[in-house]
């Protein structure tokens, strides 16, 4: 999924979190969080301003995204836990870089590390004991978007970075997927209901038909003793006045 381009200010997001109750958020790091890559930075890259650290061998700058730190302050304040799942090979520089922004102490586990995200997000999910089901997960690459929605979670593409835009975004689709599956169990509960229903009203005339056949059974039981006797008495008088 991927949300409109727009910047937004915060103004109800944390009502939004809370209506739409993702248990985890999970970040990409580059080009999700900051603009650029870890990778081609050196842990001693100095911090410039909040936003910016600039690495002294090359005079690069790796810039984080205004909302970053606000985003993150935002989903600690409502106690929701924040995870990082990179596939950069510079762990050391990422985990360096997230510290000097201020970012580290509000993340609750990071997984930064190559290779495919799906086992990135099963040890975050694992680690924070959340099911895949309840994390909301942003990423600026598609097959990490494809990744994380097989494995079940609400998966958002960021084209532009990281804002409040997106989040409220994210959330909107976390929502929207929670009020799916709640009515797909709920069509699904209603459905084994009805079923159930049905095959007790089938229970209930099969008993009645049975009742009915039994009933006629004995009807006619009753008919044929009570001719037989007639039949008797008949014969008997006969026998009795045989000159009749």
């Amino acid at each position: 999924m991927q949300p409109p381009c727009k910047r937004a200010r915060a103004d109800g997001l944390e009502r939004d979190l809370r209506t739409a109750g993702p248990a985890c958020v999970v970040f990409d790091l580059d080009h999700t969080l900051w603009e650029g890559n870890c990778e081609e930075f050196s842990i001693a890259s100095v911090l410039e301003s909040p936003t910016e650290l600039v690495d002294p061998a090359t005079g690069r700058a790796l810039r984080l995204f205004p909302d970053v730190p606000r985003l993150f302050a935002l989903l600690s304040d409502c106690r929701i836990p924040i995870g990082i799942a990179s596939s950069s090979p510079a762990s050391r520089v990422a985990m360096r870089l997230l510290q000097s922004y201020g970012l580290s102490r509000m993340v609750a586990h990071a997984e930064v590390h190559a290779g495919r995200k799906e086992p990135h997000l099963r040890e975050i999910a694992r680690r924070l004991s959340v099911p895949l089901s309840k994390v909301l997960f942003f990423d600026d690459l598609t097959h990490n978007i494809r990744d994380a929605e097989r494995l079940g979670c609400t998966a958002v593409r960021v084209s532009q970075g990281m804002d409040f835009e997106q989040l409220r975004f994210g959330l909107k689709c976390f929502a929207e997927r929670k009020r799916g599956s709640s009515l797909m169990s709920s069509w699904l509960n209603g459905g084994t209901s009805a079923q159930v229903g049905r095959d007790a009203d089938h229970h209930v005339d099969d008993e009645t038909g049975e009742n009915r056949m039994e009933a006629g059974q004995h009807h006619e039981k009753d008919s044929l003793s009570r001719r037989l006797t007639m039949g008797e008495k008949t014969l008997a008088i006969r026998r009795e006045n045989p000159g009749d």
